[in-house]
């Protein structure tokens, strides 16, 4: 997810890792123990990637859009 959250240049989810039968999630990936996951890229002032934060959640979940703009937010705020 972090490799695709790079290269897309906008973040990457799973509601369901384990579940995930997208080209998104590695196989490698499936054998975390985590339900729900996150990669967000993480832009300097000129608005190049930097780095990739990535979230994960114990149990399922979906992610609305105004929660992956309030992640990407504080994402952004990291030094």
């Amino acid at each position: 997810m972090a490799g695709l959250a790079w290269e897309r240049d906008q973040p990457v989810t799973t509601c369901n890792l384990k579940e995930d039968n997208s080209r998104d999630i590695s196989p490698g990936a499936k054998a975390v123990n985590v339900g729900a996951g996150i990669a967000l890229p993480v832009h300097d002032a000129t608005h190049h990637t930097r780095a990739i934060v990535g979230i994960a959640y114990k149990g399922t979940r979906n992610f609305a859009q105004s929660e992956i703009q309030a992640l990407l937010i504080e994402a952004s705020t990291l030094p």
